[in-house]
């Protein structure tokens, strides 16, 4: 399994990290909504990466605390709605070093 996971890959955000992550070889996992959409995006990439269809941020969430990946890039929106969640799912025991005082301010929560 991939270390780098694009969460919400399908979408413009996801798609444009994920191919230029594959343009440098690194090979993320693709995670979205629905099977036939990252597929979609596997083949405009023209890589074979993995991917990952879970119905929701909460799915999301259980699979990052299980699998713990390396890197996560969260693309899934409304990102103030979503950014604080995925971040607790990633990193439980760090969530000190997250302030939404220290964001900017389109970014608070």
């Amino acid at each position: 399994m991939s270390e780098i996971w694009v969460l919400g890959a399908s979408g413009r955000s996801g798609r444009a990290i994920a191919a230029n992550l594959a343009m440098r070889r690194m090979l993320p996992l693709l995670v979205g909504r629905e099977t036939t959409r990252l597929s979609r995006v596997v083949g405009e990439i023209g890589e074979d990466l993995p991917i990952m269809a879970l119905p929701s941020v909460a799915a999301v969430v259980s699979e990052l605390s299980r699998k713990k990946p390396a890197v996560v890039v969260n693309t899934i929106g409304p990102f103030t709605e979503t950014a604080w969640t995925v971040a607790l799912g990633v990193h439980p025991a760090r969530t000190t070093s997250i302030s939404p005082t220290n964001c900017r301010p389109s970014l608070r929560f």
